[in-house]
């Protein structure tokens, strides 16, 4: 499902993010319960508020990625050097 909302007012980004994290989470909750729900979310088209890796990977799929981070990019120079975007969740 993909959701479009369109406003000219910068000053109701807050309010209209709002609005749309409420129907993404009500629009999920009801297709789980009525045994619709496909957990998955494409990047792409993503809200900031969406968990994409958590919804989208396995837990061996994202230890995989974490794992190839911490080998190529152990200073997280990427996700402090690119900006906007989805990063990998930081390790504890």
């Amino acid at each position: 499902m993909i959701m479009r909302f369109w406003w000219t007012n910068k000053e109701d980004d807050a309010a209209i993010e709002k609005v749309a994290d409420k129907w993404l989470k009500w629009t999920k909750k009801e297709s789980s319960k009525r045994g619709i729900l496909y957990p998955f979310t494409y990047i792409n088209y993503a809200s900031k508020h969406q968990d994409v890796y958590g919804e989208t990977l396995s837990k061996e799929n994202m230890s995989k990625m974490l794992a190839i981070q911490s080998t190529y990019d152990e200073d997280l120079k990427f996700s402090k050097l690119v900006p906007g975007g989805f990063k990998l969740p930081k390790q504890h």
